[in-house]
């Protein structure tokens, strides 16, 4: 909503001023996990804000939020949350009006962005009654103080003052990474001379969300209350009404399930059929590939399979249950992680990488838990990786355990004669440590592929395993039988300052710094570093692609880095595997895939000569070597194997609904025991200056 600029005579200038005193704080910590002692400071700092002056239309000033603790709203709006005094004060000699935002919030490292939506706060009197539904940080985050407010205040006269609070805590589910966790916001004031023209004051309407449909839960029961304003009369049938469903508090994912004059309605849809949520695709050779997606909690996949053969449609993987997050393809073998952290594998065995303890068994079509270890009982884990052999699972307290082929090291085991692993075993030295380059920074993923593993760290990439093409230090170490290799993880070179992304590749690794450039190290051919240089099959080397970039995904030879509005991909292209529309081998420099639309990928997976990539709308598009059914699932229709621009894949609209959730003619019914949370916003004739405050539901599992 735009604010009305500040109205004022010059000969009789008003200052107002926002001062945010110290006050005492009174802070409830209930969060069971959370270890910080309940006498641990917790503060919102004040700040100092003035208006009216001659040529001074707003003022604004950072404030910092520091030592929050995690508490129930009811519990925060009974007094528990750590709060600060908002005095506002009108030291002028005319009547004002003022209005109050906050913008431009901002999570302070370690923690992130998408952090923000863990801080919650609210608006109260000086009685400690809301004047605002509590929100959270992440919606401070995108709004800059101009095209809206957050509070509008009564008329304050001449040389008078009225006080508010501003009350900040954490979600209950906060864990304890946020312990001494900081964000900073600016706090805006804006004033007007009482009289001016007043933009119109929506209030919020009341919003209800009961659990619906059959079976019970299926759908949600909405309804609300109607429009209204204390500034004007609002015609009830001039109004529409817009409500959004989300999984997250943060509304990070909201999807529109209404719009319109009515009152209620009853959500009934839910996800689309084939909605993916997670993919892998194995570096199983030429012609051999085979991608795995996560549809629904269960795993689906198409190509050559684990199993081999001569290719397959998508098919259910038997024996994964329906709780699956995460997978990881390795050469012959699939893992994956629950949701109750478990893990299943299936695929080959010949050197122990399904983990269930014995090396060399046969090859199963079925997935099958891991063997019991001590290792992981009780971990939280959070994401997997597999390289052409083995297997490594990264826990939340950043252990990293494997399993599998060790013959290049590719463990990380303390050991420096290889030998398999059939059972998950710490990435740690002699004394069962953790590696000093692993105790340091946050671990963010793990990452592996060829004979290498990388955990990605907000302070560098820390990689171990085969240095046979330099991939781990772009120096070249020649050796017999590709045996070189370092048990000792190792920094990859040009990422001191932290990466958010990586992918390790056929004897190359690749990172995304933190100044968002692709660099990779090691084998490079067919221009695969993406820099101009063609490269011969070099070894020994490093470079740095064109362009920016948020996540990179690595194949055989090639490439592909993509960021908030395009994909690239660069190096062999020779089965059309770079989604540029043309089979030609050498790419030295980056090629968009503009078939897969602007910002719209989420994620990538890259074999020996195919390429996938996952769409915001959980579709999956493929590129590449279709000889095996590996692209479209269904085999090729003319001698032409190759498919050179992004392709669906057909019959993977027609599967999964999670959760227990009923299967409609294309798409799910709401997950029965999944909470959904709901806000509803309105607008209409003569309210054409904004929207009104939104006012959210939580429905229940």
């Amino acid at each position: 909503m735009p604010l009305t600029p500040l109205a004022r005579r010059s000969a009789a200038a008003a200052v107002t001023v926002i001062a945010l005193a110290l006050a005492g704080v009174s802070v409830a910590t209930s969060g069971a996990w959370f270890t910080a002692t309940t006498t641990a400071s917790a503060s919102v700092e004040g700040a100092t804000l003035s208006i009216g002056e001659i040529g001074v239309e707003s003022d604004e000033e950072t404030v910092h939020v520091d030592g929050v603790y995690p508490m129930t709203d009811s519990q925060a709006l009974s007094g528990g949350a750590a709060w600060q005094w908002i005095t506002v004060r009108n030291t002028g000699t005319i009547p004002l009006a003022w209005t109050l935002d906050l913008a431009r919030a901002a999570a302070i490292a370690p923690l992130e962005q998408a952090d923000l939506a863990n801080f919650r706060y609210v608006l109260t009197d000086d009685g400690g009654t809301p004047v605002t539904s509590p929100s959270t940080f992440d919606a401070v985050a995108q709004r800059d103080g101009t095209s809206g407010q957050l509070y509008r205040g009564d008329v304050i006269p001449a040389r008078s003052e009225t006080r508010l609070r501003l009350a900040v805590w954490l979600t209950p589910e906060s864990t304890d990474r946020f312990q001494g966790g900081s964000v900073t916001f600016t706090a805006i004031v804006n004033g007007m001379q009482s009289g001016a023209p007043r933009v119109p004051t929506l209030a919020p309407v009341q919003l209800t969300a009961d659990r619906a449909g059959t079976p019970d839960g299926s759908a949600t029961q909405l309804a609300w209350t109607e429009a209204s304003s204390p500034d004007l009369a609002i015609d009830p049938n001039s109004v529409t009404y817009t409500v959004e469903r989300s999984r997250n508090a943060d509304f990070s994912d909201a999807t529109v399930v209404y719009t319109g004059p009515a009152r209620t309605n009853i959500d009934t849809t839910g996800a689309a059929l084939g909605t993916a949520t997670d993919i892998a695709t194995s570096n199983a050779g030429f012609g051999n590939d085979s991608t795995y997606v996560v549809i629904g909690g269960s795993v689906y996949g198409w190509g050559k399979l684990i199993t081999g053969g001569t290719g397959s449609s998508v098919t259910a993987i038997a024996g994964f249950p329906s709780d699956v997050v995460k997978i990881a393809a390795g050469s012959r073998h699939l893992c994956a992680i629950t949701a109750s952290d478990r893990v299943f594998c299936a695929g080959d065995d010949n050197y122990g990488q399904r983990g269930d303890g014995v090396a060399g068994g046969p090859t199963t079509a079925g997935a099958t838990e891991i063997a019991a270890t001590a290792v992981l009982s009780g971990k939280d884990l959070v994401d997997i990786a597999a390289s052409e052999n083995s297997t490594c699972v990264l826990a939340a307290d950043a252990d990293i355990a494997c399993w599998g082929d060790n013959r290049s090291l590719q463990l990380g085991l303390w050991e420096t004669r290889p030998s398999q692993r059939a059972t998950p075993t710490l990435v740690a030295t002699s004394s069962g440590e953790r590696y000093s380059l692993l105790t340091s920074g946050r671990t963010t993923a793990i990452v592996g592929g060829g004979s290498n593993f990388c955990a990605v760290k907000t302070d560098g990439l820390i990689c171990w395993g085969s240095t046979a093409f330099g991939q781990l230090s772009a120096t070249y170490t020649p050796s017999p039988n590709y045996s070189a290799a370092l048990n000792t993880p190792t920094r990859f070179p040009g990422t001191d300052a932290g990466v958010t992304d990586a992918s390790v590749g056929w004897q190359s690794i690749c990172a995304v710094t933190a100044a968002k450039s692709v660099r990779c190290a090691g084998h490079y051919n067919h221009g695969s570093f993406g820099n101009g240089d063609i490269g011969t099959g070099g070894t020994g080397s490093s470079g740095t692609a064109t362009g920016q970039y948020d996540h990179v995904v690595s194949g055989q030879s090639h490439v592909c880095g993509w960021n908030e509005t395009s994909a690239s991909c660069w190096g062999w292209g020779r089965y059309g595997q770079l989604g540029a529309g043309d089979t030609t081998t050498v790419n030295a420099s980056p090629r968009a895939v503009t078939a897969l639309g602007s910002g719209q990928v989420v994620a990538m997976s890259a074999g020996y000569d195919t390429t996938c990539a996952l769409l915001r709308s959980g579709a999956v598009q493929c590129f590449g070597n279709n000889a095996s059914k590996a692209i479209t699932g269904a085999a090729p229709t003319t001698a032409v194997t190759t498919v050179s621009t992004p392709a669906s894949v057909a019959g993977l609209d027609q599967v999964g609904c999670a959760g227990g959730a009923v299967a409609g003619a294309a798409s799910c019914s709401l997950e029965p025991g999944t909470e959904y949370h709901y806000r509803v916003s309105y607008t209409g004739a003569g309210l054409a200056a904004g929207h009104s405050p939104t006012t959210a539901a939580v429905r229940p599992r």
